[in-house]
């Protein structure tokens, strides 16, 4: 008896400790990856993951724990014995140690073997090869994170108490929802000469709540293909140097281990980096070198939160490579670990994970590839396998099981879409989001649009609806209705479009339009629309430059493939006054009033746009603003009018192209640039003349000349360029507040030059008041700031001449909105 109470006491002084937490940078708060820690004392430890989590316990009697990571100096903490306790333990920079070891050991003794990976690249990479083959599966998943039970009473989530029967945790406390999975299988196909790539995607699952442009956005941004051995890897938009960069000493600072490691059976070296700036865009990790072919085995990396990156608290990717047949080396794993949130430097707030893995198999080098397989202009092709629908076949495609969590994902999305709660909640968030409420088959809105005012119609009412973008449906309608109190007019535009011919990349449709409203010339098309709530109160331009417009017209629109589409048409347009103004004829004698002119005729118009799915063939398409394409997003529209068919008033033919494309520049940034060429042959009243896009509101217009009125010059013929080269926080980050500000810097210029030949300097009609000659290219230049608080910028704009126009402004500070990683 006497034994067994001393085991007993024994047992009780023995209790399991158990500590857990975060491990974070001081100062910064960003995650710690591949820190150690252990008991001290024991030979008990573990290493923090990718988010700086970490886990340990022991029924040693233990007082201590021991964190040592590269790069920071080693922390001792006092810990309570016996308890399970959460710890988040901050770690200060030792910078001294990496300047210690370049003065003491003179060259650093990883460069030589860095300069062996680089010149290894022709035999290593896969890009030099002939050509290859392989396979892969992908999933990935999201998850709510850092939620505490707080959240659960939040309006947003109380009607659906069922959702958190879902949620689990990490080893450290943190808790987390599911709320997205993807999983697909491809197989890949490349070819040096000519050189070409195809992804077929042979099977595809999905379970999320719902869809949105952001979280695509999100879900794409961790689709991306590293490959170490380009000098640079895109993320999030920005340009990541490699550490195996080709300039590898101007980006990092870099400490070998004293002995080798063994990865996957080899010997590798192995050798930690660091940014050479702490607030550059780079990387921060470690890697394994093979010591044979000098071939990456291994390498893991992530970024602080004091890179210049918005709505990322971590992101960390690990990255496997395997010889294939003794050639090149092949990644064989991606596992990518994002942790997003609104604030990064606040690690306790809620966010979301992304998550990613990709495995490979399945590889041939340097093998014919029918030719089959390149042809079209696809990059990506769905070619889903007849059996792709069946568990039997994502049995066999997974390198490895869904976990628990991720068969319940399925499970929670069928439950949470059938609740008449969530989808409530569901069309109110999109409501918001886009304007448009769905309903069925058809969307409501823009309620932005219902109710407005100006000048002329006094309060204005609309109703309107549309056809979802993504309309299953042949017959696709859309249109509003419109009514001025003041002027007693009504206005209203029908549309119908017929998707006669549906491909999985391609798409034929007919379509009627009529419409009658107002018009403001030279708005841009990303502007806010003229009967926006809020256009009343930053628009302060006068209604004589807006007019009232009737036009009908018949088209016919094929999207040949992914990224072009054209449209061929014929329109009538009759254009009137908008309010107290008339048109003007000129006479020998006098001026005679005009009511009305008319247009009719035939345009071609397209747009080029690579991998768009939804590019749209008209020019001025207020649809979504192009962001880093890899090729310029070319623009065009052709028009062709003869006097007399359907009752046109005069000759004209025009031509407009434009070309815009946002220029990489690695740790530059990147040149953002629209060019735009127009000429007019015919002679023409000014409301069809070109007049450029000007900016009289309150906020900037990216597209616009934001120190030119509406209506202030016209054109026969005009080159319009727009310059702006975004340095994404180079300057901005050599100050120590910028890690919290996160601000942005730019400069621009805009330039247009145009003309009126003879026959259209108001020979045969009168132009009005505002309208001026253009002897010398106009110009307006500055430098702005962006990224402030996320989501604005301000343009400092200085106009360098026509400064004697009547109420222009030679320097004005402008906002605007954004929302940029």
């Amino acid at each position: 008896m006497f034994l067994m109470l001393v085991a007993f006491s024994q047992h009780g002084l023995c209790q399991k400790t158990m500590v857990y937490g975060r491990v974070i940078e001081s100062g910064s708060s960003g995650p710690v990856s591949f820190a150690t820690i252990h008991f001290d004392g024991t030979q008990t430890g573990t290493y923090t993951d990718d988010l700086g989590n970490y886990y340990l316990e022991t029924e040693e009697a233990v007082q201590h724990i021991v964190v040592s990571a590269i790069g920071y100096r080693d922390t001792t903490i006092l810990i309570r014995p016996g308890l399970k306790q959460s710890i988040r333990i901050e770690l200060s920079l030792a910078n001294y140690v990496l300047d210690e070891v370049v003065v003491l050991a003179g060259e650093n003794p990883a460069f030589e073997i860095l300069r062996n990976t680089i010149r290894s690249k022709p035999r290593l990479d896969p890009q030099y090869l002939d050509s290859y083959t392989y396979r892969s599966y992908n999933k990935t998943q999201f998850d709510l994170n850092n939620f505490s039970d707080k959240i659960k009473k939040n309006f947003l989530f109380r009607p659906f108490p069922f959702i958190w029967e879902y949620q689990d945790s990490m080893q450290n406390g943190v808790r987390y929802l599911p709320f997205l999975f993807k999983e697909n299988t491809r197989h890949h196909y490349y070819r040096k000469n000519p050189t070409a790539y195809r992804e077929y995607i042979t099977g595809r699952q999905t379970a999320q709540f719902f869809r949105g442009p952001k979280i695509e956005e999100f879900i794409e941004e961790l689709s991306f293909q590293p490959n170490v051995y380009d000098n640079f890897i895109p993320i999030l938009n920005k340009q990541f140097p490699s550490p195996v960069n080709d300039h590898f000493e101007r980006y990092y600072r870099y400490l070998l281990d004293d002995t080798l490691r063994v990865i996957n059976g080899l010997n590798c070296h192995h050798i930690h980096f660091f940014p050479d700036g702490k607030n550059d865009v780079a990387f921060v990790g470690d890697m394994y070198i093979d010591q044979q072919t000098y071939a990456v085995v291994q390498m893991n990396v992530n970024f602080s939160i004091d890179a210049n990156i918005n709505f990322v608290r971590s992101f960390s990717v690990k990255l496997d490579y395997q010889p294939v047949q003794e050639t090149a080396w092949f990644p064989s794993k991606v596992v990518i670990l994002a942790d997003f949130t609104v604030v990064e430097n606040a690690p306790e707030l809620t966010g979301f994970f992304g998550r990613r893995y990709s495995a490979y198999t399945h590889f041939m080098v340097n093998e014919h590839i029918p030719d089959s397989l390149f042809s079209g202009v696809e990059e990506v092709v769905e070619q889903f396998n007849i059996d792709s629908s069946s568990e039997p076949y994502w049995e066999e495609a997974r390198t490895t099981e869904l976990s628990e969590e991720e068969q319940e994902i399925f499970t929670l999305v069928d439950t949470i879409q059938d609740n008449w709660k969530f989808k409530v909640f569901k069309t109110t968030f999109t409501a918001l989001a886009s304007g448009y409420i769905p309903t069925g088959p058809f969307e409501i809105g823009n309620i932005m649009t219902f109710v407005s005012t100006n000048n002329v119609e006094g309060v204005r009412f609309k109703f309107g609806f549309q056809s979802p973008e993504d309309s299953p449906f042949a017959l696709q309608p859309s249109g509003y209705l419109a009514y001025g109190i003041k002027d007693r007019r009504w206005k209203y535009l029908g549309q119908l479009n017929w998707v006669f011919q549906r491909g999985q990349y391609d798409r034929t449709l007919l379509g009627v339009q009529t419409k009658r409203d107002q018009q403001q010339l030279g708005l841009s098309e990303y502007a806010l629309p003229l009967d926006h709530i809020l256009t009343s109160l930053i628009q302060f331009a006068p209604l004589h430059t807006r007019t009232f417009v009737e036009s009908t017209s018949a088209y016919v629109e094929r999207q040949w493939f992914t990224g072009l589409a054209t449209r061929l048409g014929i329109e009538q347009q009759i254009v009137q006054p908008f309010g107290a103004y008339s048109f003007y004829a000129i006479n020998q004698t006098d001026l005679t009033p005009i009511p009305r002119f008319r247009l009719g005729g035939l345009s071609f118009s397209g747009r080029f746009a690579k991998d768009d799915p939804f590019v749209q063939a008209t020019y001025n398409h207020p649809g979504k603003r192009y962001f880093m394409n890899d090729l310029p997003v070319i623009s065009w529209n052709l028009t062709y009018s003869t006097k007399g068919f359907l009752q046109s008033d005069f000759h004209r033919t025009s031509v407009a192209i434009r070309a815009e494309h946002d220029q990489k520049m690695n740790r530059w940034g990147y040149l953002s640039y629209s060019i735009e060429f127009g000429k007019i042959w015919g002679q023409a009243p000014y409301p069809f003349l070109y007049t450029p896009t000007g900016n009289q509101t309150l906020f900037a217009e990216r597209t616009a000349f934001n120190m030119m009125n509406f209506m202030e010059f016209a054109a026969d013929e005009y080159l319009a360029c727009h310059l702006e080269h975004h340095f994404d926080g180079l300057f901005f980050n050599q100050f120590a507040f910028n890690k919290w500000t996160k601000l942005r810097e730019f400069l621009f210029a805009k330039i247009y030059w145009g003309q009126l030949s003879e026959q259209n300097n108001a020979k045969k009609w009168t132009f009005p008041e505002s309208i001026q000659p253009l002897t010398d290219p106009y110009l307006e230049v500055g430098f702005g700031i962006e990224n402030i608080l996320k989501i604005s910028r301000i343009d400092f704009s200085w106009r360098l001449n026509y400064l004697h126009h009547e109420d222009v402004y030679s320097f004005l500070p402008k906002p605007s909105f954004q929302l940029r990683f």
